[in-house]
């Protein structure tokens, strides 16, 4: 079963800041993903509509004007059940040089269950914090290594 977990027209009309964006390459601004399974369309953004996801992941779509969204959304499906929640932010960021930073303006979490559906919520997120990357794009895809050593390697979402 599909099943939509967040549709953020709204909150994708509303960008606070201004970011640096033009000293990185044309290559970044477009839609990365890493994770298990996929999104049936990752991110419309037109729209502010995310896809279904199937498995669990993380999305960030970077654009020219400086503004990024990103995406962790996760679904399981178990004994005719679905439940998933997804986490979405949106901001600015800047380039400069190896090192990436995103200013997060807003975020919300949505979580649903088809079985349990009093559990189903959205919820501002109110503890969003700048994140530090270094970065690279190579044949392999996007490298980010946030200050804290996580590391993630995202390929072009279609």
């Amino acid at each position: 079963m599909r099943v939509h977990l967040l549709q953020f027209a709204a909150l994708t009309s509303v960008l606070v800041g201004t970011a640096t964006a033009s000293s990185a390459p044309a290559a970044l601004f477009q839609m990365w993903f890493a994770g298990s399974g996929g999104v049936s369309s990752p991110y419309d953004p037109t729209t502010g509509q995310l896809g279904s996801p199937n498995g669990s992941g993380l999305l960030y779509h970077f654009s020219p004007n400086g503004t990024y969204v990103k995406a962790f959304q996760s679904q399981n499906s178990n004994g005719g059940c679905t439940n998933g929640f997804m986490a979405v932010e949106q901001g600015t960021f800047e380039v400069d040089g190896a090192e990436l930073v995103t200013h997060p303006a807003k975020g919300v979490l949505q979580v649903k269950d088809t079985c349990v559906p009093s559990l189903n919520s959205v919820k501002p997120l109110t503890d969003l914090q700048d994140e530090t990357w270094a970065w690279n794009l190579g044949p392999s895809g996007l490298r980010l290594t946030r200050s804290d050593g996580m590391t993630a390697l995202f390929q072009p979402a279609s």
